[in-house]
């Protein structure tokens, strides 16, 4: 009983910790929509492949805060790409 109360309570956390990574098509377009305002250049992208950018800091915080004020928490910058910039 204690394992099976155990194994729904975890499913039910990836559940909700999967619905709230899910942003949804308005907000990312309010997010693109407030870079290019701000006078960002976004990429072009295939289907299925990731966006692959290269800000530089300034650009970045410009980035995170248009986020930020969609309500979305910014994606984690790649270490390396910090780490080469030093």
């Amino acid at each position: 009983m204690k394992k099976a109360l155990l194994a729904a309570s975890l499913s039910l956390c990836s559940i909700v910790a999967a619905a709230e990574e899910t942003v949804s098509t308005e907000k990312m377009d309010a997010v693109h929509e407030c870079m290019r305002n701000a006078g960002l250049e976004l990429p072009g992208r295939e289907p299925g492949q990731k966006i692959k950018v290269h800000y530089d800091e300034e650009q970045r915080e410009i980035a995170d805060n248009c986020f930020r004020e969609n309500g979305i928490e910014p994606p984690p910058h790649p270490r390396t790409r910090i780490m080469e910039e030093q």
